[in-house]
Parts: C-alpha cells; sequence; structure tokens
C-alpha cells in the first residue's frame, strides 16, 4: 500500500481559509437544511457560484477551462463543502469524474466542446454503469451499442441512474463486440450520450421516502454519433476503472454524516449532555481525523500520477461502513423518535440518514466487491507484496515510508530485528522474561537513546526517528524494553539533568499515587508500592515522576535497591511490582513541559508505535498465510470471507500507521495532545478489529504457539490497556469536542491540536 503521511501547504490552507469564508457568507448556520454528502440538492445558482472561484473543473487544464490545480485543492474544497452540507449536487459528477474522464481518455474535439461548459458549472452529468440484471457486476454489460450510419444504434437498459431526469448528459458503459472467451471485460466501450436524445426514455425509481432521485433510463433505437465515442473502441472496462479511482476514496465516502452530527452539537446542552453520548463525540471525531489521513494521501497519490484503486477501495470501503456505524450509535444513543416532521433540524437530518444511509455501501461499489478489489492485490495468483522489487519476506516496509523519517534508521532496525527475532527467539523470551542478548545488539546501535541530546548522553535524533524504531520493535514483538529506555525513562532523567546509564531504564507508569517522597536538597527518601513496572527486573534505574509542593520532579532509583516481585502481562512481557522502602535516591526538578499529563500522553504515543507495527505485522502474516493454506483446490484468499478479514486487517494497519506517524510529527514539533489521544483510541480499537480479523483468517493454527501470529496478537491486548483504555480516550476526546462546539468541530478533523490551540 502507498499510504504516506502528509500534511497542507501554505497555499493549500490559505485555500481552505477561503472556501471556509465563502460558506460563512454563503450559507450561514441557520440560513439552510444541510445536505447529506453528496447526495446533496441541485443549486445551479450555487454551482455557477462556485464555478466563479474557479471551483469547478478545478484539476482540468485552464486551456478547457479548468483552474489547472492539483487532487489535493479539490480535496480541500469538496470536503468543505459537504461538512458544511451545501448543495453541490448539479456539478458533482461532471466535476468528480467525467471531466477527468474526458480530459484522460477523450480528444480535443471532445475536450472543446465539454470540458469548458462543465467547468462554468453548467452541464449535469450522470453515470451510465448499474443494468437491471449485473448488480455489482459491471462487466456484464448487456445493453448493445451497434454500427450505424455515421454512429452507432443503442438498445437496452441502465439502471439506478441518479439525477438523469435533471440532467444533460451521461456517460455510458456499453458493449459494442460480443464477448469472447469469456472475457466479459473485452468489448466494451464508453459513449457520451445526450439524456434528450429520441428514442430514450426515463422513468423513475421511487427512493425509500418517495425522493425521486434514481432513474431506469431505456434505450430504443437511441442514436450515438461516432464523436461521441469516448477513447479506443473495447478500451471502456479500462478506463471505467481508471474512472472508478476519482469516484472512491474521496470525502463524499466517509463525510455524509458529518453535518448531522455538527447540528446535533449545536442543539445539545453541553451542562447535561450524557457521557455516553459525549463519548461518542469523542470516538467518532478520532475515527474522522484518522480516516481523512488515509482519504488525503490517495488525493496526493493522484497527484503524483497514480491511479490508487486499491488504496481509494480501502477508504471508501471504510468510510461509508463508518458512516453507517455512526448513524446506529446515534440511533442507540439519542432518546428521541426521529421524525422527519420534527421541529428539531437534527432530529430530520437524523431520519433523513437512517432512510438513505444503507444505499452508501452500495454506491460507487458494494463492500463486497471493494474487498475482492483491494485484496486481489495479496493473493498469490497476482503480484504478491512479497516478491516485489526484490524486498524479503517480512521486511517492515510494506508501507509508503514516511517522508519524515531517516530511511537508514527503518532499514537498519529492520534488519537487525529480523536476523534476531524468530519465532523461536520470542518464545524462548517470553519463557524467561527478556532477551538480554537482543537487547545487547540493540543497544550497541545507540538506537534505544534516539531522540535524546548528545549532551545528555543520548543518540541525538527526533521523537519521530525513536518512534520509528518502536514500530519495527513492534513489528518484530522484540522482547525488550525499547520504549522505556529511551522514549520515556531517558527522556525524564535527561529532563530532570540526571546521568544516563548504560544499561536499561524503566518508569513507574502512571500515577505515583502509593509511593511518597521525602525530599531533602537532591536527595529523596521513598516508600511505596508500584505495581505492573515495565522490565523492573532487567533496569538498572527507575526514573519515578512526582510531584513535591506543586513541582514536578524526577527521582532516579537504581533498581537493585528496590524489592521486586516479578509478574508479567498478557504477552509475557515483565511487568513487575517494586517496592521502595525507604530506599534513597537523587531526585531533580523536571524540565519545562515535562509533567503527569505529558508523561502519560508521551507514554500513550510510544504504544501506538509498538501497535503500529505489530498490527501491520499482523496483517501481512494473515495475507502470507492465507495465500499458502488451500482449501477446497485453491488458496483459501481467494474467498470472498476470508478476503473480508484480509481488508480488515489490512485498513486497521493504514489507519493506525498512518495516525501514529501523524502523531508523532506533530508531537515532535511540541504540543499534540489531540493527534495522541485520537490515535491512542484508533490503536485500542484497531487491536480489537484486526486482531479479531487475523485469528478468524488464520483459523485454529492461529490458536496455537506453533504459529508466530500469538506474540503479536498478546502484545495488542496487552499494551491497549497501557497508557489509556478505549473509554479513557473517548472521554477525553469528547470533552475536547464539547468545549470547542459546533464551529469548532471539523477544525478538529482537520487542524487537531492547532485547532484547540
Amino acid at each position: 500500500m502507498r499510504f504516506t503521511p502528509t500534511e497542507l501547504t501554505d497555499s493549500e490552507l490559505a485555500l481552505q481559509a477561503e472556501v471556509r469564508e465563502f460558506l460563512a457568507a454563503e450559507l450561514p448556520p441557520g440560513s439552510h437544511e444541510p445536505c447529506l454528502g453528496m447526495a446533496a440538492r441541485k443549486d445551479k445558482e450555487f454551482s455557477r457560484k462556485m464555478a466563479e472561484r474557479g471551483w469547478v473543473g478545478m484539476a482540468l487544464p485552464t486551456e478547457w477551462g479548468g483552474s489547472n490545480r492539483k487532487a489535493v485543492d479539490r480535496f480541500i474544497v469538496v470536503e468543505e463543502m459537504l461538512r458544511w452540507g451545501a448543495p453541490v449536487g448539479h456539478h458533482w459528477v461532471a466535476d468528480r469524474q467525467t471531466g477527468n474522464v474526458i480530459l484522460k481518455f477523450g480528444n480535443d474535439e471532445q475536450r472543446e466542446r465539454f470540458l469548458p461548459v462543465i467547468c462554468r458549472g453548467e452541464l449535469g452529468f450522470s453515470i451510465g454503469m448499474s443494468e437491471p440484471d449485473s448488480g455489482s457486476d459491471l462487466a456484464s454489460v448487456s445493453t448493445r451499442a451497434e454500427r450505424g450510419d455515421g454512429g452507432w444504434i443503442i438498445n437496452g437498459t441502465k439502471i439506478w441512474t441518479s439525477g438523469a431526469h435533471e440532467n444533460d448528459w451521461f456517460v455510458c458503459l456499453l458493449r459494442t463486440a460480443p464477448i469472447e472467451d469469456g472475457n466479459k471485460h473485452a468489448g466494451l466501450t464508453q459513449m457520451l450520450v445526450d439524456l434528450q436524445s429520441p428514442g430514450l426514455e426515463i422513468n423513475p425509481i421511487p427512493f425509500l421516502d418517495g425522493t425521486h432521485h434514481f432513474n431506469e433510463v431505456t434505450f430504443n433505437d437511441v442514436f450515438v454519433p461516432d464523436e461521441n465515442v469516448v477513447g479506443d473502441l473495447g478500451m471502456g472496462w479500462h478506463q471505467n476503472t481508471t474512472e472508478m479511482a476519482y469516484e472512491r476514496g474521496g470525502p463524499d465516502r466517509w463525510l455524509s454524516p458529518f453535518s448531522t452530527i455538527e447540528q446535533l452539537l449545536r442543539e445539545s446542552d453541553a451542562i447535561s449532555m450524557e457521557p455516553a453520548l459525549r463519548d461518542l463525540f469523542g470516538e467518532m471525531i478520532a475515527r474522522w481525523w484518522g480516516i481523512r489521513n488515509l482519504s488525503l494521501s490517495v488525493a496526493r497519490l493522484i497527484d503524483e500520477g497514480e491511479a490508487p484503486s486499491v488504496e481509494s477501495s480501502l477508504v471508501k470501503e471504510m468510510g461509508t461502513r463508518y458512516e453507517q456505524e455512526v448513524v446506529e450509535k446515534l440511533v442507540q444513543l439519542v432518546d428521541l423518535e426521529y421524525s422527519p416532521d420534527s421541529a428539531s433540524l437534527f432530529e430530520r437530518m437524523l431520519a433523513d440518514c437512517v432512510v438513505t444511509f444503507p444505499g452508501n455501501t452500495i454506491r460507487g461499489g458494494t463492500i463486497e466487491i471493494l474487498r475482492s478489489v483491494a485484496s486481489k492485490d495479496w493473493r498469490s495468483d497476482e503480484s504478491h507484496p512479497r516478491e516485489r522489487d526484490g524486498e524479503q519476506e517480512g521486511a517492515a516496509m510494506s508501507m509508503t515510508g514516511s517522508p519524515y523519517v531517516d530511511e537508514l534508521i527503518t532499514e537498519t532496525a529492520d534488519r537487525l530485528f529480523a536476523e534476531l527475532c524468530s519465532h523461536e527467539a520470542v518464545q524462548a523470551a517470553e519463557a524467561d522474561g527478556g532477551a538480554p542478548d537482543i537487547w545487547a545488539a540493540f543497544a550497541e546501535t545507540g538506537f534505544p537513546w534516539i531522540s535524546i541530546d548528545e549532551e545528555a548522553g543520548g543518540s541525538g535524533g527526533s521523537l519521530l526517528d525513536a518512534l520509528e524504531v518502536l514500530r519495527i520493535v513492534g513489528y518484530h514483538a522484540a522482547p525488550i524494553p525499547a520504549a522505556e529506555t529511551g522514549v520515556l525513562g531517558g527522556w525524564l532523567l535527561s529532563s530532570a539533568g540526571h546521568e544516563l546509564p548504560e544499561g536499561v531504564i524503566t518508569v513507574v507508569p502512571g500515577s505515583t499515587h502509593g509511593i511518597e517522597a521525602d525530599v531533602d536538597g537532591h536527595m529523596a527518601s521513598l516508600a511505596g508500592t508500584a505495581t505492573r513496572v515495565p522490565w523492573a527486573r532487567w533496569a538498572d534505574r527507575i526514573a519515578i515522576l512526582t510531584e513535591v509542593d506543586g513541582l514536578a520532579m524526577v527521582a532516579s532509583v537504581a533498581a537493585a535497591d528496590c524489592a521486586i516481585t516479578p509478574m508479567t502481562n498478557m504477552a509475557g512481557e515483565p511487568r513487575d511490582t517494586v517496592t521502595f522502602d525507604g530506599v534513597s535516591a537523587p531526585i531533580a526538578a523536571a524540565g519545562p513541559g515535562v509533567d503527569a499529563e505529558s508523561f502519560r500522553f508521551r507514554g500513550a504515543l510510544s504504544r501506538v508505535a509498538l501497535m503500529a507495527g505489530a498490527i501491520e505485522k499482523m496483517s501481512q502474516l494473515t495475507v502470507t498465510y492465507t495465500n499458502d493454506r488451500v482449501q477446497f483446490g485453491r488458496p483459501v484468499a481467494r474467498f470472498q470471507a476470508v478476503q473480508q478479514h484480509l481488508v480488515w486487517a489490512a485498513q486497521d494497519a493504514a489507519l493506525l500507521r498512518m495516525a501514529a506517524e501523524t502523531a508523532g510529527r506533530e508531537a515532535d514539533r511540541g504540543h499534540a495532545h489531540f493527534e495522541i489521544a485520537a490515535s491512542k483510541l484508533i490503536a485500542n480499537q484497531a487491536a480489537a478489529r484486526a486482531t479479531k480479523a487475523c485469528h478468524q483468517a488464520h483459523g485454529a493454527m492461529g490458536m496455537t504457539q506453533e504459529y508466530a501470529l500469538h506474540h503479536l496478537s498478546r502484545r495488542l491486548w496487552a499494551w491497549r490497556k497501557e497508557y489509556g483504555s478505549d473509554a479513557e480516550w473517548s472521554s477525553w476526546l469528547g470533552h475536547t469536542v464539547v468545549a470547542q462546539g459546533a464551529d469548532g468541530l471539523y477544525p478538529l478533523v482537520t487542524s487537531g491540536s492547532a485547532a484547540v490551540a
């Protein structure tokens, strides 16, 4: 997968601000009934106003009337319009895909004829793909186009054609040659058809709520001139799949219920809000933030000349499925009988969501079809990822590398752990409570102290570099205290000016309640018991963050001076009980920005990085296993039920890695509480979904210690509860959302901590 972390440039941020200012002036809250995403009303005047600003046909060249802007620019305009619930229906299809198809595959005459009019917001287009008997099998096209004098005679029927009764043209996928040798994809051609053509009948198909949106379009000897053939004859399927890359993966596939959520927040009393509803706001904002980062990455790929069909399919399936989950959770939590006639705008919008949202996972390809498209890239009968570009099987390089991380660090750490962390080595370390030989090799590289200044005894580098190392530690299930020694313990000690030991450092996680510190000058006498201290039995020093007279202070305790009772977590990693019985230790004031809250967030970020690597490896193991495992005469990866599990695991791996790197990037720059909270919640939920999906795909084999899967799943189950549970982070995020209010809701999605500041 080619998801790569990205962010908006200064010029893109300026465009975002311009669109927000336009919307606030044209459609202030309360002046219009917001639309639900791309199921927007048609307003030709509004489309014209957008076109005047260059916001229709943005990616088309200026010579054809466009603005010659990038896919990311269009992404920005679209997401702002949709989250505002703007009436963009008139120009929607033409702008999103038809214009691109004509530009890419059409001839100059077609470009000159159609593109300028599209860019002025004057033409409405529909899509002619589905047919009565084809369902999601678009290749089973039976509508025929047969040669006539100067053109083609078309007979057949298209169905579910949105807006055909209001639009001007539609792009049809037609069969221009019979099927040969069972290849349904050959002999298909795209044509531009005037919806006012003689012999063309348009009949409404009423929607569930009685509204007129869908249509049946029947061709009765409809003539289409040769000049309306798009591209080469017989290349329609290739053009059609290219077109789908523009249709899937954009904001329209995950933003549909956003204006409903915003309206609920606008109508809610923050003081009397039920905790469960507040927490739901937190969960929703985290998920939208994560999906938005993936979707923005798809737009960047398009700007780089790619056709990201797999990536866009993953985002579309994830996004539309999540839209339905949001609505279902609202129905469960909001105590009302939603009605389309309610005086409450939120209730009317929720009623609309309930009726219309089952169709969101159908438009643009059903979830089953999208899973098949995505998983096809991983099947053994296709170009298998583990065989590409000479990469070694098992390398932690399945996604495009981060532009913010030194690639040498990634490659060196990956090679080190690939050599040392075999299934047998990790198994033995769990039995022994650690792996001194793996730690020694790791320490020799200087990796444990990355992100700590060299002047303080560290290895230098950025926090993001250190988090990348932790990701690879998690990927290989390396049984070592990597997070505790540098990112947490070393950070605490160095901030207070303590000398860093050469060996292992650990920390007392969470609150130090129960540990009393009697401070006398630069020394403290510590008394009490700390539970679940990671790797304490292997540590040289234990860093304790405590508060004395309102001042954050850090004590550096010699582990040998403490009584340590060995305990383990679910993965067999040490989580020991440490008793401090009058232990004397040096203590000093913590550095700027180091306190209990920042320690908690940094701890959460360390677990996010570890979990991102573990889920990525789980996904890869599952792809490999299901391709190698043959049942009923074919690899189990070919079965649709298994493809579902492969896609879910891949989605969680992509979502979490993107969240982890984005949160790490912002933490490296300073304040990133929102990003860390959102990514930890995403990590916790992904741990549940991904482990379930991967174990299900492995069957009985995944439930044994004979296979490496358990090293990863047991760590994910353990790390999920460390430095904040699902409930804790949902609550924190929910309080943040409520404090920001309805007007600040979407800025949280796009700007995170910067919006809070």
